[in-house]
C-alpha cells in the first residue's frame, strides 16, 4: 500500500519549478491543445479520412 507520504513526495516532485516531468507534461498539454485546432494534426487526420472515404465511395 501507498502511504499519503510517499504521494506527497511523487506530486512535489513532478511539480518542482524545474522537473523534468513537468517540461514533458507542459510540451505534451501544449501539442493536446494544438491538435483539434485548424491546421492540427486531429484536423489534417480527419481530413485526410474523409478523403480517402469518398474517394473509395467513387
Amino acid at each position: 500500500m501507498v502511504t499519503a507520504e510517499e504521494i506527497e513526495r511523487g506530486i512535489n516532485c513532478v511539480m518542482e519549478q524545474d522537473s523534468e516531468m513537468r517540461k514533458r507534461v507542459k510540451e505534451m498539454s501544449d501539442k493536446f491543445h494544438i491538435a483539434p485546432m485548424d491546421g492540427g494534426s486531429s484536423t489534417h487526420a480527419m481530413r485526410k479520412f474523409v478523403q480517402d472515404v469518398i474517394e473509395n465511395i467513387s
